[in-house]
């Protein structure tokens, strides 16, 4: 028995897999931004599978992906059975995932007592439970109606257009469809390349013969040009190699093969080799293993077509026509700037506070978004990369003091379930803002294309989505500027210098006099009365805390009552009243260590805390005051009497124009009565 992927799932929305290929899961997970469900899977000695997951799916939204390779008729089965599981562990929905549908090119009877294979497939999806099936490049368009529910069709053209695009000198090439039966997505290929020429293979098919076909001539004209034959898959590669002879026998100056589905079965290889293709292009909906792939082969990676697409890399490898690498260049400047702003934001937001970061950051981010919304066909990728690094930019002084703001806000006690529901609500956010920004883009290039063309209409789309996204934009900035404040009391921080200091920075006694964690008791107390301080840290070489004495502690020494409440009458008392003789229990006391009669573990509070959360430390411990560190450094003494004193100066300072005053009142009784104070 062995563990299939490990991960911990999204609960709305979870990604499953089986044995046949979960490489191509955990990619399609990187993009979607979770993890894989965990998945344990075997077979038994006669050949039966067990599946069971080892999380809770009750209630998620499951995807269930399988390639359906060889032995297919295997991997099937174990999709049924996951499908099965997810069914009776009360999933909310059930999604099928297959990049490649097996048995889908048996799609009507050719012959009496044939069976239609295909609409078989789609009824046990359904009957084990399925809700949903998503496939990409069906060998038949109309095949969607044989499963009774929804179905993704998806298209691998984008991808594999891209890709010919930057490969394939454009000026003298012609689209070849291999057979009648592939023209319409022919002519799709030939119109999105720019009206590229458009020619097809007459062959016969031998319907007694599995994977038999034969080509009888070509209708259009390929002398001297490089042709492109696309198809839906190449299983044994005897009729795509059959086509690539008879294009150069025509006199094609070369032949590139592109193929959604590299099945590659029997003898493909070994035919493909041979072929004299210039280049066979194939996408990953199944695997190929190394040991299959031909020098020149080139396997695309169909990951980003079955999670949500980026619509970046789309305007920069669609519209410009600049490949994968050339798409990743152009936003790393961006990544970089980002990676680098993170430690720098968290100094900003010690010295600046939440809401003017946030506001910065929200309105550049709003500039930028709109930038990219008028963004046109002639946009240089020199302006992009500069528009999309300052967005980067944006972002940094957006999330990091946001997220802070609001877990700052939150009790101590609370604060991992807010972590949980900061997370949960992010991945909720991230989904539903992909679905709705990808859906306003396809429906306006699908309604755009018709009339002013492929490049132009995904150049609308891309537009309308950023559209969204600034308006989306604006009311973030709205919700900042209304929301947002800085931690209590940080409006009455100070600047000096110009270095902002916060509340706690500005109240507390900045004058720290410390002991080394060998002091005696004795060097305790003369530093109390030479400085004329009731307490005082105790610290290591290092300058970092060990200890902490007041004198209190001292006193609790000295008292004959040690369970009563000490205070300095007892000193006094002890003086002069003491049966077990205080001059000697006193010597004897200050040749002990501070730290032996002082507090082990010092509670202290951070530089950055609000004043809050010191009263909170204060009152839950019944302290009268708190070392403040920085960078584990002691920076200053926090007072109980310092937190009071600010309190009444701030109400003072709030209600100037009221007074209290006290004496008689009308009826001769003494009274204390609130006036508003005039001007003099």
């Amino acid at each position: 028995m062995s563990a299939i992927l490990e991960g911990t799932p999204d609960k709305r929305l979870a990604l499953v897999t089986g044995r046949a290929y979960p490489e191509l899961a955990n990619e399609v997970a990187q993009y979607l931004g979770i993890n894989v469900l965990p998945t344990t899977a075997y077979d038994f000695a006669n050949g039966e599978m067990y599946v069971r997951f080892a999380e809770p799916v009750r209630g998620a939204d499951v995807f269930v992906l399988q390639c359906h390779t060889n032995p297919i008729n295997k991997w099937v089965m174990e999709q049924l059975l996951m499908i099965d599981a997810l069914k009776r562990a009360s999933a909310k929905s059930i999604t099928v995932v297959a990049p490649f549908l097996g048995y889908s090119r048996q799609d009507k009877k050719h012959q009496g007592r044939e069976p239609i294979t295909a609409r078989l497939m789609f009824d046990l999806f359904r009957t084990a439970g399925a809700n949903r099936l998503v496939t990409v490049d069906l060998h038949a368009a109309q095949e969607q109606g044989f499963f009774d529910g929804p179905v993704d069709h998806l298209t691998a053209m984008p991808v594999l257009i891209d890709y010919v695009r930057s490969h394939v000198p454009m000026d003298k090439a012609t689209i070849v469809s291999p057979d009648a039966g592939r023209i319409k997505v022919s002519e799709q290929w030939a119109a999105k390349l720019g009206g590229l020429p458009l020619a097809f293979i007459h062959k016969t098919r031998d319907i007694t013969r599995p994977n038999h076909a034969e080509a009888h001539g070509i209708i259009g004209d390929v002398q001297g040009r490089d042709c492109v034959v696309v198809d839906d898959m190449i299983d044994t590669a005897g009729t795509i190699c059959e086509a690539v002879r008879t294009l150069r026998n025509s006199g094609a100056a070369s032949v590139t093969l592109v193929a959604t589905h590299g099945l590659l079965s029997g003898p493909a290889v070994e035919r493909l080799r041979d072929c004299g293709a210039r280049e066979i292009i194939l996408m990953d909906t199944v695997p190929v293993p190394q040991e299959k792939r031909l020098d020149n082969m080139t396997v695309l990676s169909v990951a980003p077509l079955l999670a949500a697409g980026i619509l970046m890399p789309i305007y920069v490898q669609s519209l410009h026509g600049l490949s994968a690498t050339v798409s990743g260049l152009v936003l790393m400047p961006g990544a970089i700037l980002m990676g680098i702003m993170n430690p720098l934001a968290g100094k900003w937001f010690d010295r600046h506070g939440p809401r003017r970061m946030a506001i910065v950051g929200m309105s550049l981010l709003t500039l930028t978004t709109f930038a990219f919304a008028i963004l046109n066909l002639t946009s240089s990728i020199i302006y992009i990369t500069i528009v999309y690094t300052v967005r980067m930019f944006s972002m940094s002084l957006v999330n990091m003091p946001i997220t802070t703001w609001g877990m700052n806000a939150l009790d101590n006690k609370v604060m991992n379930h807010g972590t949980s529901v900061n997370n949960t609500l992010r991945q909720v956010a991230g989904s539903l803002g992909t679905a709705i920004i990808i859906a306003v883009s396809t429906q306006v290039q699908n309604f755009a294309t018709p009339e002013f063309g492929a490049a132009q209409g995904t150049m609308f789309g891309i537009n309308a989505a950023f559209l969204v996204c600034t308006l989306l934009c604006l009311i973030g900035l709205v919700m900042t500027i209304v929301l947002v404040k800085d931690k209590p009391g940080e409006e009455e921080a100070v600047d000096e210098g110009g270095t902002r200091k916060s509340l706690l920075m500005s109240i507390m006694k900045t004058d720290v006099f410390s002991l080394s964690k060998d002091a005696t008791v004795e060097e305790a107390m003369r530093l109390f009365v030479e400085k004329n301080i009731s307490a005082a840290p105790i610290v290591d070489e290092a300058g970092e805390p060990v200890g902490f004495i007041s004198d209190g502690d001292i006193l609790k020494r000295l008292s004959p009552r040690r369970e009563s409440f000490t205070d300095p009458i007892v000193l006094i008392n002890s003086t002069v009243n003491d049966d077990e003789g205080y001059d000697e229990k006193l010597a004897k006391v200050m040749q002990m260590r501070a730290s032996e009669i002082g507090a082990a573990s010092p509670i202290c509070v951070s530089v950055h805390a609000n004043l809050t959360d010191v009263c909170r430390v204060l009152s839950e411990n019944h302290l009268k005051k708190v070392p403040v560190l920085e960078s584990g450094h002691i920076v200053g003494i926090i007072n109980r009497s310092d937190i009071t004193q600010y309190s009444m100066a701030a109400y003072l300072a709030d209600h100037p124009e009221r007074a209290v005053y006290c004496g008689e009142g009308p009826s001769g009784q003494h009274e204390c009565v609130e006036e508003a104070c005039e001007e003099r």
